[in-house]
């Protein structure tokens, strides 16, 4: 509607000539074009840049020309008015209206269609992959986003983490219980927002609607109907600041195995799966090496006469065979899913070079960093 008003009463966005001579702006104004300036920083007397992919904000030398009562007064308007949007959540995307990058750029839902599994055959349904895709990475291309996307799966599944985790910390664990629609919809609720950094993944969670959710009348949860739910072996940094409490995690992006999966700094998983499954293609590369390992030791042939037989090269038998080498804790670990989803095909074949299964279990980390067991609750300690 503002710019409609500025529209007909003739107004344009700052007309100016290049250095090269053509003529630029003079265009009619636009929602984003007015979104833009009225979020702009500079106007308040700070200089805005960015630091490891976050915009940050430091008092400048120059005058604000806007005062912070009207400034604040704005930014409230904005996020009721993001909030009154947010009614058309679909349920496969968490956080759908709720995900910025820390260089403030929204994070939109996208999908693509892969190939199916080669246990489903040529006959299999392709597979729907979603993730969230930074829209900076969309208008100014991928190099210039340091965050670019991230799989939807495995960020829904470290929020309902890390917001369940501190509910069971203030002795609530109702949402616990709830189908997994219902809970979803509460945690919509209490979230007022998601940044997400390169180095940090900030969680901002509503109180009031914490109160509102805690006091509720609840009715009696039926039997079997709490859905599984993800752990996180992190505590996060809690801050508290008027009717917000922010969750702050420090992180690295890395893609892991087609994901870009979201890891602690020394490289250990932020989200351990409850319900985790057996990764095909780790699975097939251990079955493939121990037929090899079986074959040569029958026929007492050589690599260059079983890759012949096999239709395929040397290397790559010899590439795989050192998968027999793992010890049965870590092998049992792979073939039911247990496997921490931050370790790859590379990772075990690299522990496979130790003979010494304790040392193969230090060197993937399985010592150090046990599978949890359940909700952690207030007292216990954080891994």
């Amino acid at each position: 509607q503002i710019a409609d008003l500025l529209n007909e009463a003739g107004h344009t966005t700052k007309r100016y000539t290049s250095k090269e001579g053509y003529t630029r702006g003079g265009r009619p104004f636009s929602s984003p074009f007015l979104r833009r300036l009225l979020t702009n920083e500079t106007y308040l007397g700070r200089i805005t840049y960015e630091e490891d992919g976050e915009r940050k904000a430091w008092d400048g030398l120059h005058d604000a020309i806007i005062d912070e009562q009207l400034w604040t007064s704005v930014q409230a308007r904005f996020k009721s008015s993001n909030r009154q949007n947010r009614h058309r959540w679909n349920q496969a995307y968490l956080l759908k209206g709720k995900l910025r990058t820390g260089d403030d750029f929204t994070m939109s839902p996208g999908s693509v269609h892969r190939p199916p599994l080669k246990r489903d055959g040529k006959n299999g349904k392709k597979r729907l992959v979603r993730y969230y895709i930074s829209q900076k990475a969309l208008k100014y291309g991928y190099a210039k986003c340091s965050i670019k996307s991230v799989n939807t799966a495995h960020l829904d599944d470290l929020i309902r983490a890390l917001l369940l985790d501190h509910l069971a910390s203030l002795g609530f664990d109702r949402l616990e219980k709830e189908t997994s629609e219902s809970r979803d919809h509460w945690i919509r609720k209490i979230l007022d927002g998601v940044v997400l950094s390169p180095k940090r993944i900030r969680t901002r969670l509503d109180r009031d609607m914490i109160e509102e959710c805690r006091t509720r009348e609840w009715p009696e949860a039926t039997e079997d109907t709490s859905p599984a739910i993800p752990t996180c072996p992190y505590e996060p940094e809690v801050e508290e600041r008027g009717h917000l409490t922010t969750l702050s995690l420090s992180i690295q992006i890395k893609r892991l195995d087609g994901k870009r999966m979201i890891l602690s700094p020394a490289g250990r998983d932020l989200v351990l799966p409850a319900n985790p499954e057996p990764r095909e293609h780790i699975v097939n590369a251990i079955g493939l090496a121990y037929r090899w390992h079986d074959s040569l030791l029958k026929s007492g042939g050589t690599l260059t006469e079983l890759a012949r037989a096999e239709g395929i090269t040397a290397p790559r038998i010899r590439r795989l065979l050192p998968l027999t080498h793992l010890g049965p804790a870590i092998l049992k670990r792979t073939l039911v899913g247990d496997l921490p989803p931050s370790i790859t095909l590379n990772d075990l074949l690299s522990a496979a070079q130790q003979l010494d299964w304790e040392k193969q279990a230090r060197e993937l980390g399985l010592v150090e960093m046990p599978r949890g067991k359940g909700r952690r609750r207030s007292g216990e300690a954080a891994v």
